[in-house]
């Protein structure tokens, strides 16, 4: 990776444990929040867990939270300052409930008004949605919590996704590209296909796009089940959620799938080395490696919480002002 910390982490891990880190698992009982995910680290190194919360708005976990404006709402607003501020908001909760993974901003293009999760979105304008997604991503990761840009992509109610390349790059990419320029930590890949292979899955969307054109630097997640086989870490997917849950009726591909794929010569180490740094220099870079990040859960600066709320609410209210006839 270049990053010496990473990098000398890496050369002490066993295959084994790397891929270990390439999915997440059940948190102990005692701490656990009942959120999105969670992912172990590897204590013999000093490699700390994370939790990951759902939203979007605000933290999704079964701690009291701040009840945001609606996405839509904050849209209304057109204005990048109040999306940072929210992105503070969520940032700040995030922390104080011992969150270091953020699943947001939810930063699909509303398309289609039967699509169930159309509300999560910042509407049908990619460039009003990239601008609202930068600033609210500076907000939350100038807090020292990484942002997860969902869900990539072309993910707007359909299963089956055929798009040409135009409408795909200047469409459904082009909020993704604003959250890359912004730093974003990670991106989520989504369920559908997307012009054939699953988007999880896709080398076209995931390297070739992602990485190469659009210059990303951090890791991609599945969505919850939308890992489908033990290859997709060739194509680009570095970190399989949920895991293996007890109990869970999703697979989980990432948990022996890549073992046995390596002993058959179909994945390398280096892929799973390439992976598991990816996710690492994200840590490093959040300071995560150098100093384990609080996992108590500590009281919410509500006060402050709820003028950045009550601002949101009535910017989001007025469109337009008659002013001087």
């Amino acid at each position: 990776t270049g990053d010496a910390r990473v990098d000398g982490l890496l050369a002490r891990m066993t295959l084994a444990e790397k891929i270990a880190l390439l999915h997440g698992t059940r948190e102990p009982a005692a701490s656990d929040q009942g959120q999105a995910g969670y992912w172990a680290g590897l204590p013999r190194l000093g490699i700390p867990p994370r939790r990951l919360s759902d939203g979007p708005p605000g933290v999704l976990t079964r701690m009291p939270s701040t009840g945001m404006s609606a996405t839509m709402g904050l849209a209304a607003t057109f204005s990048r300052r109040d999306a940072y501020e929210n992105g503070v908001v969520i940032g700040r909760d995030a922390r104080a409930l011992g969150i270091q993974v953020v699943l947001e901003p939810f930063i699909n293009i509303d398309r289609d008004q039967s699509f169930v999760r159309a509300y999560n979105t910042f509407g049908e304008d990619p460039f009003l949605t990239g601008q609202i997604a930068a600033a609210q991503i500076r907000g939350t990761q100038d807090q020292d919590v990484m942002a997860q840009a969902k869900h990539y992509i072309a993910y707007d109610g359909g299963d089956d996704v055929v798009v040409g390349q135009q409408a795909l790059h200047e469409i459904y990419a082009a909020a993704f590209a604003a959250a890359v320029a912004a730093g974003v930590s990670s991106i989520m890949c989504s369920y559908n296909r997307v012009n054939g292979p699953y988007a999880c899955g896709n080398p076209d969307t995931l390297q070739t796009l992602l990485r190469g054109q659009l210059g990303f630097q951090g890791f991609v997640t599945s969505d919850w089940g939308a890992t489908h086989d033990a290859l997709f870490i060739n194509d680009g997917l570095n970190l399989e959620m949920p895991g293996p849950l007890p109990g869970n009726s999703l697979p989980s591909y990432f948990d022996t799938g890549v073992a046995q794929a390596v002993k058959r010569g179909q994945v390398s180490e280096l892929a799973i080395t390439r992976a598991v740094g990816r996710i690492l220099l994200q840590m490093d870079r959040f300071g995560y490696l150098a100093h384990a990040p609080g996992m108590a859960v500590q009281p919410e600066p509500v006060v402050a919480d709820e003028q950045v709320v009550q601002k949101t609410a009535e910017e989001a209210a007025v469109l337009l002002k008659n002013a001087g006839g």
